[in-house]
């Protein structure tokens, strides 16, 4: 059963909670699935949900979450056109021969869906860890070390081909913030947004963007120059270009995650020691954040990771 404040599950005498949805806000509306928008299939329980707001973009998504009863861990699943904002959801149905489908309303393409949520590999897939280093020393990171080891539920061969990147956050700035695109962009490698709003369009270069409704919905970059900083027209350049131009008003999400490095895989067996990945730039700060990012694998890559590590030097000053 579902309130707009807890999940548990209730035999009508008795109930039992589930933990709830990620890093929720005082006073906010947590789950609000409609009638038909949960389901629980053996050991996980799914939930269709909706939350179009400038204050959760990015920290909270539109779309289907899925919890583990027996780990206790949520996880997220966007609708069928990667966007996570401008999105309502629906029903989830199960058909006679196990087949699962979500209904959702993409409002920035203006059409209506109805998916199939296959068990395959996405198109892309990311975590945050906890934080690392959490005393008051200073500290500098220097490198991350991300093991990998074969989904033994895969029946395929465990080679790897796509790419996996590590980025680092310092706290040295919030964590969450966004932007909005000012007419439609002049580039596939830029975004233009109006530099002097108050609240949003903040960025550095190093930045990480994602783009969060349109056709490049689900889209990762970094930003590599900024033009007009701080005027009506300012200009981010990516990192890489976009599939498409970027739509006017677009939402995107802004975070200080530097990208450390990225690996590309090409028909890769698993490296039996992990993925080191060198921290060039030596972020420095007291505490840290990492984020792993998994793009275009292949379609039989089947992955866990047990464990990230960061190697830092602790300054042992206050």
């Amino acid at each position: 059963m579902t309130t707009t404040k807890e999940l548990f599950v209730t035999n009508g005498y008795t109930k039992t909670p589930l933990p709830s949805l990620p890093d929720p806000l005082i006073g906010e509306v947590i789950n609000n699935p409609i009638t038909g928008g949960t389901r629980f299939i053996n050991r996980t329980f799914f939930m269709c949900h909706t939350v179009n707001s400038a204050q959760t973009f990015g920290r909270k998504q539109s779309g289907l979450y899925l919890l583990n009863l027996d780990t206790n861990v949520w996880q997220f699943v966007p609708c069928s056109t990667s966007a996570t904002q401008n999105i309502t959801m629906g029903a989830i149905f199960e058909d006679s021969g196990s087949n699962l489908y979500l209904a959702h309303h993409d409002l920035t393409l203006a059409n209506y869906y109805i998916a199939t949520l296959l068990n395959s590999v996405p198109p892309t897939a990311s975590f945050i860890t906890a934080p690392f280093g959490q005393s008051n020393n200073k500290k500098v990171a220097e490198a991350a070390i991300v093991e990998l080891i074969s989904n033994n539920l895969s029946q395929y061969s465990p080679l790897i081909s796509g790419t996996i990147s590590l980025k680092v956050y310092n706290y040295s700035r919030p964590l969450w913030n966004y932007a909005a695109e000012k007419g439609t962009a002049p580039a596939t490698n830029k975004l233009n947004v109006d530099g002097t709003a108050a609240g949003y369009n903040d960025s550095e270069i190093g930045d990480e963007v994602t783009i969060l409704t349109g056709a490049n919905a689900g889209s990762i970059r970094h930003i590599t120059a900024i033009t007009s900083q701080g005027t009506a027209n300012e200009v981010w350049t990516l990192d890489s270009a976009l599939a498409n131009l970027t739509e006017d008003v677009a939402i995107i999400n802004v975070q200080p995650f530097k990208l450390a490095k990225k690996f590309t895989l090409n028909s890769s067996s698993i490296p039996a020691d992990g993925l080191f990945f060198d921290i060039q730039n030596r972020s420095k700060g007291r505490k840290f954040l990492l984020k792993v990012v998994f793009e275009n694998l292949n379609y039989r890559t089947s992955l866990s990771v047990p464990s990230v590590s960061l190697i830092y030097d602790d300054l042992s000053t206050l």
